[in-house]
C-alpha cells in the first residue's frame, strides 16, 4: 500500500528518471525553506495541510473520509465478534480445508463448486503474512469494509448530493442491524456474494457513466471481460442473477452519448459470463460432475436460520414493508426518468432493492 502511494505521489512518469526528479525536488523544497525563513513564516503555517488549488475534487475531504469510514466498517463488524458462532464451527473447518489445499495447487477436491472468495483468502493470507486460519476468520470483515467504500463512492459520483447521501448510505450498510435480515451470530462468515458486489457496482457505474474511468472502447471491453469473468469465479449469483436486469433495463434510461459504451459493457458481459461457464462447463466435465446440478446449487442460497434476534420488527414484516418500498420505487421510476434524474434514481433504487432482496 505505501509503494502505491508513493506512485500515486510521485507518478510513473516520475519514475522514469528518479534520481533526477528526486534532486530537483529537493532543490524547491530547500529554497522554498529559505524564501519562508527569509520572510518569517511562522512554523505553524509551515507544516499546516492546505488544499491544493488546482484540484478539481475535494481529494483533502476524501483523504479523512476514507480513514473515518476503514475505521467505521471495522469497529461495526468487530463488535460483533462477541456473538459469533461462526468460528470453528464444521463449516470454518471445511472452508479452511480448502483455503490450506490451494497451497498444494488442489482445486475442488473432486467436487465442482465456486471457490474464487476462498482462493482471494489464501492469497489475503500470503500477501500480509499470517497463517490462513487468520486469513479467513478476517475476510468478513474485509468484505464488509471493502464494499461499504464502494457504496459510498458509488454514491458520490451518482447522486447530486456529495457528503449526506454517500454518508447515509454507507452508515446504513454498516451499522442497521435492526432493520437488515441478517444473523449476527453468522456475521462474521464470508459472503460471495459481497466481494462480487464489490466489483459488480463499480461495472454499474461505469456503464452508466463511461466518462468517468476515461478508456479507450478496446480497453473498456477488455476490462469489462476480465471483470466480469473475475465475479463469475467468485459469486455465480451476482454475475448471473443480478447484473442481467441491470443491463436490461439500462438500455431503457441510456444516453445518446453513451450508448456505444453501453453496448460495449453488454457486449463484455455475454463474453465474460461465456467464457466463465465454459471453464465451470470443462471443470464438470473433467471431475464428472453434473453441470445443471452444480449451476442450481451455486445460485440457490439456503440459509439454516430463520430466527434473528437483532430484527426490531417481525421477519415477515420487514419483508413485506420491503415489498412495498419496491413497488413504490418502480412506480416512481418513469417520473423520474422523464424529469432525466434517471441514472442516479435508476441505480441507487436497483441496487439497493437487489441487495435487499438477496439478503
Amino acid at each position: 500500500m505505501l509503494l502505491l502511494i508513493l506512485i500515486d505521489v510521485v507518478g510513473i512518469k516520475n519514475f522514469k528518471n528518479p534520481i533526477r526528479y528526486f534532486k530537483d525536488v529537493s532543490k524547491i523544497r530547500f529554497f522554498e525553506f529559505i524564501k519562508d525563513n527569509e520572510n518569517k513564516k511562522p512554523l505553524k503555517e509551515l507544516i499546516r495541510l492546505e488544499r491544493p488549488k488546482k484540484l478539481t475534487d475535494d481529494r483533502i475531504f476524501i483523504f479523512y473520509a476514507t480513514l473515518f469510514l476503514i475505521v467505521a466498517a471495522f469497529v461495526g463488524r468487530y463488535y460483533f465478534y462477541i456473538y459469533d458462532i461462526y468460528l470453528l464451527s464444521d463449516l470454518w473447518v471445511t472452508e479452511l480445508n480448502k483455503v490450506i489445499l490451494f497451497d498444494e495447487n488442489i482445486w475442488f477436491n473432486g467436487t465442482v463448486s465456486v471457490e474464487g472468495e476462498l482462493a482471494m483468502s489464501n492469497l489475503f493470507s500470503k500477501l500480509v503474512d499470517v497463517s490462513p486460519e487468520v486469513g479467513l476468520q478476517s475476510l468478513a470483515i474485509l468484505e464488509a469494509i471493502l464494499l461499504s467504500l464502494i457504496i459510498f463512492w458509488a454514491m458520490r459520483k451518482i447522486a447530486f448530493s456529495k457528503i449526506l447521501a454517500p454518508m447515509i448510505a454507507f452508515l446504513a450498510f454498516v451499522f442497521l442491524y435492526t432493520f437488515s435480515p441478517i444473523e449476527i451470530h453468522y456475521l462474521l462468515q464470508n459472503e460471495p456474494v459481497l466481494m462480487g458486489l464489490t466489483l459488480a457496482i463499480p461495472t454499474m457505474i461505469y456503464t452508466l457513466r463511461p466518462d468517468i474511468i476515461k478508456f479507450k472502447k478496446v480497453n473498456y471491453f477488455v476490462s469489462f471481460v476480465i471483470c466480469f469473468f473475475a465475479i463469475g469465479l467468485i459469486d455465480l449469483f451476482t454475475l448471473l442473477i443480478l447484473l442481467p436486469p441491470f443491463y436490461i433495463l439500462a438500455l431503457l434510461v441510456v444516453n445518446k452519448n453513451y450508448l456505444s459504451f453501453k453496448l460495449i459493457a453488454i457486449a463484455a458481459y455475454v463474453v465474460g459470463t461465456s467464457a466463465v461457464l465454459l471453464t465451470y462447463y470443462f471443470m464438470c466435465t473433467y471431475y464428472q460432475n453434473d453441470f445443471l446440478i452444480f449451476l442450481q446449487s451455486s445460485l440457490i442460497s439456503v440459509t439454516s436460520f430463520t430466527y434473528m434476534p437483532n430484527l426490531i420488527i417481525p421477519f415477515d414484516e420487514l419483508l413485506t414493508y420491503y415489498q412495498y418500498g419496491s413497488l413504490f420505487s418502480i412506480l416512481i421510476l418513469p417520473f423520474l426518468i422523464w424529469h432525466k434524474r434517471s441514472m442516479e434514481t435508476f441505480f441507487g433504487i436497483y441496487v439497493i432493492f437487489q441487495f435487499i432482496g438477496y439478503s
